[in-house]
């Protein structure tokens, strides 16, 4: 939920009220407050109700950072399949090409599949870099 900085303190008052209302419980330890880049800071004078303010944030699996980036997920993607090909490379070596590939479309491509659709709204850098995965 987007939410200004003017009233990041009264929206967090009414979240604990409403949560109270339904019986529902806010774990601070579960949340987060993600500040985007170009913002105002968050002082501490602010009454965050025990919420931490984070610099990354992971969205169904998808890690953006403070400026609306993808680079730490990117940064996931490439040790995560590196790590599955290498690991393909070394049990596969006596497979056929056909199952080698099915192998890689198992367990490796669902990555690069699943974030596909965030890398165009990225900048040109970013899409390079994915293409270079």
């Amino acid at each position: 939920m987007t939410v200004s900085h003017q009233h990041l303190e009264e929206f967090l008052v009414i979240l604990h009220e409403v949560s109270h209302d339904y019986d529902l419980i806010v774990n601070p330890k579960k949340c987060g407050i993600f500040a985007v880049k170009n913002h105002k800071k968050i002082t501490e004078e602010m009454d965050l109700r025990g919420i931490p303010v984070v610099s990354e944030y992971c969205y169904l699996g998808v890690t953006m950072d403070e400026s609306g980036r993808f680079y730490p997920h990117l940064e996931k993607i490439k040790k995560r399949s590196n790590y599955l090909r290498a690991n393909m490379r070394y049990y596969s070596k006596d497979l056929s090409y056909e199952n080698q590939y099915l192998l890689w479309s198992a367990y490796v491509r669902p990555y690069y599949i699943y974030t596909a659709p965030v890398i165009e709204t990225q900048t040109q850098t970013i899409q390079k870099r994915f293409q270079f995965l």
